[in-house]
This record gives structure tokens, sequence and C-alpha cells, in this order.
């Protein structure tokens, strides 16, 4: 596509009449009034939305190198590219373009919306540009002074050649320097407002890659930035080149519009968890255009034909991925769809979706990621009611641990068949493995939530907690008998906790008020189950005609506990009431 957009271009360039080369300033008149420029420039309110347009005008004449140099010290940043360039009249026509209707629209006047989307954002900027192929003009520049500009009627553009820059090496010489490539924007002068200016290296990064990542894709174009931020301080270049989704697929769903052939395509995937958060972001666009904007810019101008639940379900960071829809038309402002009848059908699509679909998976993702939290908190708790037993060496402990008659092991381990029970139902990690699945060198944990032995051990006290990750552990007779600590909604009970003598399983009841209670944070939870644990198994240290009574002491007792975990801050009495209950 970029060699026959090229060629197209230079046999065009080079049919033309020659022209003599501009030795001297001469300027380009528009029938624009500044103030109209400066109001197509606004619609993109921030410097990083500029460079966004830049990148994507170096795409559009099939860039396959884009260099952005960004200096927050000195307010400076050129964006270069190696694409085919443009001539004066192709330049003329792209400014000429930006104010007409939407429904003339082309290329060229995308190409001018971004040309000019920095006035009102800098003091000034230059565009330097030359055509491929065409060895007549050489390289042109086009000098844009935003006040001058934005404050005149009738504008005019200076035009200078540049007869010191050649893209042939061959060329080069004294007065003439060799550029790798052939149009750069120099901008001068970054407006200190901050509602505008604002711009990080990872900022700039995001945005590139939520905007252009399919672009990158088909095209194999690379973007490198060098940014040097308000210090001065200059960080390591970056590239940015095509970034496949990390996350769990979902099957891809097509909705195809009833009234007509329209079809809306959601090729989307279950963003990966880093720490218990998710950072997934949702494009949209043309099916066959690669440009993508944010779902979130989408909805802004979209609110009114969107459900509540869609707009927030896709702006949750559950999911990645893109919608795509063969009818709709992306707006000149490459932010939005224009707003008609394709784009009514694009959102009717999207609210069925949401309702059929995303919102079920959203309920299971919520459903995981509390598991998840019940299970890290429980190998937490485990941990500690290890260290206890191990630190006290507390006989009564120990004898109800060496009591049960079943145990469980991970893989690694040797074992005679006739000793197998069966398989877990669920996935449960071990202490020994490390919470989080990380590697625990103390206890020999192999860091994938399995111990790491090859051969039997009879000693061998697991302490292990159910959830969603690990493996199913095999249930075993008179061997690694050890806690296991799981998390059920135990219909028809109104206990907090259960304990099984034979099997070492405690099971908390996720109804029970008291761990309801709990919820809020993190270490309520692990201080009521160690509470819950100790308890089990001090229960089970009593004789077997006192348990009952014991369990009901403690439940009584466990209320209590609850009570002073959630109210950390209780109200002292006032002083003159302290002092009487003294006397």
């Amino acid at each position: 596509m970029a060699k026959d957009y090229c060629k197209a271009n230079q046999k065009n360039s080079n049919d033309r009449k020659p022209k003599k080369i501009m030795e001297k300033n001469v300027a380009i008149d528009f029938g624009h009034k500044g103030t109209m420029l400066g109001l197509v420039a606004g619609t993109y309110p921030s410097v990083l939305k500029s460079l966004g347009e830049y990148v994507q005008n170096a795409l559009d004449v099939d860039a396959t190198v884009v260099r952005i140099s960004v200096n927050l010290k000195t307010r400076n940043i050129s964006i270069r590219d190696n694409g085919c360039g443009i001539n004066e009249e192709e330049f003329r026509n792209a400014l000429l373009n930006v104010c007409v209707t939407q429904k003339k629209f082309g290329k060229l006047g995308r190409y001018g919306l971004g040309l000019v989307s920095a006035l009102g954002k800098c003091r000034d900027f230059i565009f330097v540009s030359h055509r491929a192929g065409d060895k007549r003009a050489g390289f042109l520049e086009w000098q844009f002074d935003s006040r001058y500009i934005l404050g005149q009627k009738d504008i005019s553009i200076p035009l200078r050649s540049r007869p010191d820059l050649t893209d042939e090496k061959s060329k080069e010489g004294k007065g003439i320097t060799f550029v790798e490539w052939r149009t750069e924007v120099s901008i001068h002068g970054i407006t200190d407002n901050a509602l505008i200016n604002r711009l990080t290296l990872d900022m700039l990064t995001e945005h590139l890659i939520g905007q252009y990542n399919k672009a990158l894709q088909k095209t194999g174009a690379r973007i490198f930035i060098r940014f040097t931020n308000e210090s001065g301080h200059e960080e390591e270049e970056r590239e940015v080149s095509y970034r496949s989704c990390t996350g769990a697929p979902i099957p891809e769903y097509r909705h195809k519009n009833t009234k007509g052939d329209g079809q809306t395509v959601f090729q989307l995937f279950l963003a990966k968890s880093f720490g218990g958060k998710r950072n997934g972001k949702v494009q949209v666009g043309e099916t066959n255009n690669p440009f993508r904007f944010s779902w979130n810019d989408f909805a802004t101008s979209a609110v009114d034909w969107l459900d509540d639940d869609a707009v927030s379900l896709l702006k949750s960071a559950i999911f990645e991925g893109e919608i795509t829809d063969n009818k709709v038309k992306l707006h000149a402002r490459r932010d939005q769809f224009v707003q008609n009848p394709d784009m009514v059908n694009f959102c009717n699509a999207v609210n069925h979706w949401t309702k059929e679909i995303g919102l079920k998976l959203q309920q299971e993702v919520e459903e995981d990621r509390t598991d998840d939290r019940f299970q890290r908190i429980a190998l937490e708790s485990l941990s500690r009611i290890e260290a206890l037993i191990k630190g006290t060496n507390d006989v009564d402990l120990c004898r109800v641990l060496e009591s049960f008659k079943r145990g469980s092991i991970g893989r690694g381990h040797l074992l005679n068949p006739n000793d197998v029970l069966g398989t877990q139902e669920e996935r449960s990690l071990s202490v020994d493995g490390g919470v989080e699945g990380e590697r625990d060198s103390s206890r020999g944990g192999n860091g994938d939530g399995r111990e790491d032995t090859t051969k039997t051990l009879p000693s061998h006290t697991p302490y292990t907690a159910s959830g969603p990750r690990g493996t199913r552990r095999k249930i075993v007779r008179h061997d690694s008998l050890g806690i296991h600590l799981e998390h059920s909604n135990m219909p028809g009970s109104s206990e907090l906790w259960v304990f099984d003598g034979k099997t070492g399983i405690v099971q908390i009841n996720k109804r029970h008020p008291h761990f309801v209670a709990c919820l809020g944070d993190d270490k309520w939870l692990k201080r009521l189950e160690e509470h819950i644990l100790i308890s089990a198994l001090r229960v089970q240290a009593t004789p077997e005609d006192w348990r009952d009574f014991a369990k009901m002491f403690i439940e009584n007792m466990t209320g209590d506990v609850v009570f002073l975990l959630t109210n950390t801050s209780i109200p002292k009495l006032p002083s003159k009431a302290v002092k009487e209950k003294r006397k």
C-alpha cells in the first residue's frame, strides 16, 4: 500500500510543469479566518491529543518509522516520519479542506485537521515536508505563528524552500544535510496551561497504543519516543510497537443489524489481573479502518444512546480488545463516530452484548476476584497458625493434627496408589508454596503453590486453602495430615464455621453476619479467620463430651471479637464521668 501510494503521487508530481524553487519567503493565502482554524484546533483540547494527530498524519502517508522528541524543560516538541511526505499543492488542499462539510470531508481534510491541531497550544510551529520522488521541489517549510493566525481575519502561511536538506545520501555535501525523514513538525513554546500541556512518557505511550495499535500491527510501523521532563532529566528512549492482548480471549461475538447489512464485531479479552487489579482498555472503530479510539471517548459522545450498564462495564478495566462496525463512520475529529442511524445501531449492539454476555462475565470476574481475595487471606491466616503451633509446640494442638485420618498432597510426592482416596473438587494452594505463588525458600516451596518434594513425607503437615489458584490435590490416608481452609455459602446452616475432625477441613460460612461484618478490611478477615482456626483446634482438643459446650462458649465470644475488630475507634468517656467512676 505504501509503495503504491508513493508511486501514484510521484507520477502526479513528475507530470506537473516544473516550478521554480523558492529561495525567498512567500506566503500562501487561504480563505479561512484565523478564528475558524482556532476553533478547529480547539477540538483537540491537549498537547497529548495533538501529538496523536501528528502520528496519525504520519501513518496516513505510509510512514514506517515515527520519531517523537519531547522536551518539557525547553517546552519544545518535534515529530519526524519517513512517510511519503506532501508537496505544496497537497498542503494547500489539506488546509482548504479543513472546514468543509463532513459529507465532503476526505483524507486531505483529516490531514489538515491534524496539521493545525497545535494552534493555540504553542507559540509557533514549523512544518517541513518533501514529497518522495519529487526532485524538483525538494523540501518545503511552512511557518505557523499561533498569535498571528488566531488574530487575523484572512490568513497566509509563510512558505520557503529548504535546499539545505536532502533525503538522498549521495547529495549530501557542503551546506546540504542528509536526513532520514521526509516530514518534520517542530513545535516551540508549549503553553504553560496545565490543563493543556499535561504530558508524561507513560501517558503518551498508552495514548498511542490505544489509538494506533491496530495500525501498527497492520503496517509494522514503529514509534520511538525521547522524553525529557521539566527538570531536564532525559528518560531512556522508548519504542512503541504493536501490543497484543494478553488476557483470556472471549469467544468472538457478531451482532447483525436486523434492518440492514450492518454488523458489529466484539473481539474482547478478560484483562489479566496484577496484584488484584486489572487495567484493560477497550477501543472502537470502523471495520475497514485500522484507526481506533477509546471506549471512554465514544461513550462521552454517545451517552444518550448507551445504557448506563454498557458505559460502566466497558470502562471497568475488566475487558480489553476492540469493538468494530462495518457501517459507522469516523468523525473528522477521530474521537467519535458521526451521529447517524448507523451509530445508533452500533450503540444498540453494545447494549445487547452487555445484557446478554457482558454482565454475566462481569459477575464471574467479581466472584473470582472475591474468591482470590479469600484464598490469599486464608493463606496468610494459616501461615500464622502454623507459626503458632510450631513456635509453641503445643501438645494438645499437635495431637489434634495427628488425629486426622485423611490428608492431601500436591504434585511431586511419591506415594502408594492404594493410599489415594480421590482428588479435591476445588483447586488449592499450600502455605509451603508461598502466598501469591512466590517462592518461600525457608519452606522449600517451588513458587507455584505446591511442595517441592520427590519422596513421601510421613511427618509432612500441609496448611492449604481452596480458591481459584493452585492445583487439585490428591486425598490420601494416614499421610500429609494438615489443616485445610475453605469458604462456602453453607446453605441451610446458621453456623459461622464447621470442622471435620477426620480430614482437618475448616469450612467458613461466607453468609454469616460475623463474616460479612469483617469484609470491609483484609485485616479484620485475617484476624477473624485466625480466631476461627484456633477455636476449631481447641474445641477438637477438648474431650468429646465437652465439645458442644466449648463450641457454644466460643461462638458466644466471637461476636465480641468481631465488634472489637470492626470498631477500632471506641469513644472515650468524658473526663468528669471517668472521675466519678473512679470514686
